[in-house]
């Protein structure tokens, strides 16, 4: 039991309020979590004031004091169940948050034996593995094991359809690198036609979309702007070809330039690289 409210009679368990409406803290003048002292204090003041009353030679506040100094008595008993029942709650709260916590201590001490006890065990039987392997490296080896040492490795027998097969992949020529790479129908033939074609199907303006796509769109952006010359093709020696797509108003010439390298196959946007735009003599206006 907690509390019995002094004028229902019913038991509390912890609220600080009774069901009936009765409240020792209103009667003492203090707040429901005010401390034991700050109670205790109150009281006293309490029962100082309504004594002087109690002594008055007027029946009447005689009789109201004697009456106000019964409630505050009993609010003070009543405040006292209440608090020690309280006390005892935190006190068992305590306790079992020790207890769980020495439990807590003892399996951790039997988890970590288990584990000493457990590596223990495993030692003697990783240094018996290598007492083992260390006797085997001493011991002598058997007849057998010497003649089997000693015999050759007798040669892999070709048969004639071994024979055959290994002829045929040794004869089989690899492709070259740049060959190998080629877009479909496109050869490294050295004609103005592949070199367009090179060029068309490289991705060195974009990676995620070839030059022949990039300039489809260019070309729908500026044919009402510029009169759209188109492809153009040079050679400039044995190896290099320059390529151009480009567009005019009649006095600027717009546009792309690469060169193509037909000994690998590079594809090089000539904006990129101003050393060649010097050694071919173009002023890039894209």
């Amino acid at each position: 039991m907690a509390w019995k409210c002094p004028e229902c009679g019913i038991k509390n368990d912890s609220a600080a309020e009774c069901s009936c409406g009765y409240a020792f803290y209103k009667i003492l003048g203090v707040k429901p979590d005010a401390s034991e002292k700050s109670v205790k204090q109150t009281y006293q003041y309490l029962l100082n004031v309504w004594k002087t009353d109690s002594l008055s030679s007027d029946p009447l506040s005689q009789k109201k004091a004697d009456e106000r100094l019964k409630k505050i008595n009993e609010a003070y008993k009543t405040f006292k169940d209440y608090a020690s029942s309280r006390s005892g709650t935190k006190k068992k709260t305590n306790t079992v948050k020790v207890a769980s916590f020495a439990v807590l201590i003892v399996l951790f001490f039997a988890f970590l034996l288990v584990f000493l006890n457990t590596s223990k065990e495993d030692k003697p039987r990783e240094q018996t593995t290598t007492q083992q392997a260390e006797k085997a490296k001493t011991q002598p080896l058997s007849v057998d094991q010497v003649n089997m040492q000693d015999k050759p490795e007798e040669p892999r027998s070709r048969s004639p359809e071994n024979l055959s097969q290994f002829k045929d992949t040794v004869q089989q020529p690899l492709p070259s690198a740049p060959t190998a790479n080629l877009p479909a129908g496109i050869s490294l033939e050295k004609t103005e036609e592949n070199a367009i074609g090179l060029v068309k199907k490289s991705h060195v303006l974009d990676r995620f979309s070839d030059v022949e796509t990039i300039m489809n769109k260019w070309t729908d952006e500026n044919s009402g702007k510029f009169q759209i010359i188109g492809w153009k093709v040079k050679k400039m020696d044995e190896q290099i070809y320059l390529v151009s797509y480009t567009a005019s108003d009649g006095l600027v010439t717009k546009g792309f330039y690469f060169d193509i390298d037909f000994s690998t196959g590079a594809v090089r946007h000539i904006a990129n690289h101003p050393e060649l735009q010097k050694k071919y003599g173009i002023q890039y206006n894209q």
